[in-house]
């Protein structure tokens, strides 16, 4: 299935696709310049589909989310994570009661909010061609759109805030409170939701906290030293993400994959490159960043040789990433 994320070029609306959309307001209204004026200021991104496209398939884009599978595993998920972890200011714990979503329901909760912007954008685009001739309703039906798509990013947010204060408890430091890392990891969520890939067969959480991750590494100078690090071993996954109601099971899957994007990428360099990245960042095994000097010396060659590698190493990778089509990784 083709996907790519787009912003405001989209084909023509379908009448018969926005049939069940389509406002009721009256077509016309005093504040509709105002209105539009509104609406053409607001940035619409989505990840569209073949499948949007198609008249037939609106119904079941549109239906409620699958009800959760009453199995003994779901139930033991659920209430695994219900009982906020020691330490957890009490106005945070009720975040534990927000049921977590299953992979069916993340799916069409995902893919119902990209739709209603794919629909608003693609509204938006017609009346943009003839603005003189915007009605109220084609401006109302629109905002509702644009609603309804917050109202799933702010679901699926919820969903998953206690990722946010899982990994916001390895941060904590001098610099940074616990409550400060909370608020500055929910902008990287939100922004997760808005922009994740639903299509590729990975669950958000894997997703999201990367992105959360990467925040919080920016933040805290302590956490630079250990960031390129792998996660290794059953128990620290667990004692990692227990809490956010990822299974030690189903991360240790997510994150070979991911392993397996890196090994793979690094296989793009030839030897030397290779070599001096993997203990540039700690990725040799000994999960302690090497300085320029400290490889220089190893390898007998001058530091601005090595930083020269090093720059040349990246640049083959952000080149290897862009062609793999996936944006979990900040080659900074």
């Amino acid at each position: 299935m083709n996907c790519n994320l787009s912003q405001f070029h989209a084909p023509r609306p379908d009448s018969k696709c926005l049939e069940l959309l389509q406002s009721t307001a009256p077509a016309s209204h005093p504040d509709c310049a105002a209105i539009y004026q509104k609406i053409s200021g607001i940035k619409i991104e989505f990840v569209a589909c073949e499948m949007f496209s198609v008249p037939a398939a609106q119904e079941k884009i549109l239906a409620p989310a699958p009800l959760a599978q009453d199995t003994a595993h779901e139930r033991f998920l659920n209430e695994s994570v219900k009982k906020p972890p020691s330490g957890i200011p009490p106005y945070l714990a009720s975040l534990y009661e927000t049921p977590l979503l299953t992979p069916e329901q993340e799916f069409h909760l995902f893919r119902k909010m990209n739709f209603y912007n794919f629909r608003a954008a693609e509204l938006r685009d017609s009346v943009e061609a003839a603005p003189a001739t915007a009605t109220y309703r084609q401006l109302d039906t629109i905002e509702g759109l644009l609603q309804q798509a917050h109202a799933i990013r702010n679901q699926i947010v919820q969903a998953n805030l206690r990722l946010v204060v899982s990994i916001a408890r390895r941060f904590v430091d001098a610099a940074n409170s616990f409550e400060d890392l909370v608020s500055e990891g929910n902008v990287p969520l939100i922004r997760a939701v808005e922009i994740f890939d639903y299509t590729r067969g990975y669950r958000f959480s894997t997703y999201a906290t990367w992105a959360i991750r990467n925040s919080f590494v920016r933040l805290t100078p302590r956490s630079r030293r250990r960031s390129a690090r792998y996660l290794t071993g059953t128990q620290e996954l667990f004692d990692e993400f227990s809490d956010a109601g990822i299974s030690p099971t189903e991360y240790e899957r997510e994150h070979r994959q991911m392993t397996t994007l890196v090994s793979s990428m690094l296989a793009s360099l030839d030897n030397r490159e290779r070599s001096i990245v993997m203990s540039r960042f700690g990725l040799d095994g000994s999960g302690t960043k090497k300085k320029f000097r400290e490889i220089s010396s190893q390898l007998e060659i001058s530091t601005e040789r090595v930083r020269q590698i090093v720059a040349r190493a990246l640049a083959k990778l952000r080149t290897t990433l862009a062609e793999s089509g996936n944006d979990c990784f900040d080659l900074h």
